[in-house]
């Protein structure tokens, strides 16, 4: 079933050949795991998509000190990847993991170039694809970076608000790139309104 959803997502992107559904049936596969289960380890070396068919999940590096630091999160319906770092092309340096118990429908980035020699909507289908996250996360990238931490906050609540309703305080607050004291304060003032 999350593997037909998943061929059902694609298809509302762009009308599937018969033949490319089942290719890519046989070429991905379904991953149930527990809230905390690390999918994909930090510098592992795997070149995947995710295709979130229930729960969350979220991409993480270590600030050096032990401290998780979360960089995406993923909710049911939504896409991502792994991505090179252009000064590390051979590890990928972030972690995957389970924020809630996941099914995730998981395959390999190199499927690409087969797929687009065998089918002619393979490559319509993954440009659709890379340029719709391409430019989510920049929408995202570009909130978190808006100076002001009230304004971020905002901007970030109204871009993903599925996030403060699920993320817990010790991985949103350094998402947004502040302390937790100083995200309670925000939240307070946000919620209730200016004294």
């Amino acid at each position: 079933m999350p593997v037909n959803h998943f061929i059902q997502l694609l298809n509302s992107y762009l009308p599937l050949s018969e033949a490319y559904q089942d290719f890519t049936r046989h070429h991905v596969q379904t991953i149930h795991a527990k809230a905390k289960e690390i999918l994909l380890p930090l510098n592992h070396h795997k070149l995947v998509f995710i295709f979130v068919f229930k729960g969350m999940i979220f991409s993480w590096r270590n600030d050096g000190a032990g401290n998780v630091v979360p960089r995406n999160f993923t909710h049911e319906g939504q896409l991502t990847g792994t991505t090179i770092h252009p000064l590390y092309p051979v590890v990928i340096p972030d972690g995957i993991s389970c924020l809630e118990d996941s099914i995730v429908v998981m395959g390999e980035i190199a499927i690409a170039k087969p797929a687009i020699e065998l089918f002619d909507e393979a490559r319509e289908l993954i440009n659709i694809l890379v340029h719709q996250n391409q430019y989510h996360q920049q929408e995202l990238q570009e909130a978190l970076l808006i100076h002001d931490a009230e304004h971020r906050f905002k901007k970030m609540q109204s871009l993903a608000p599925e996030l403060f309703k699920r993320v817990p305080e010790r991985l949103l607050a350094p998402y947004l790139n502040m302390s937790r004291v100083h995200f309670n304060r925000l939240k307070n003032r946000v919620y209730k309104g200016p004294r």
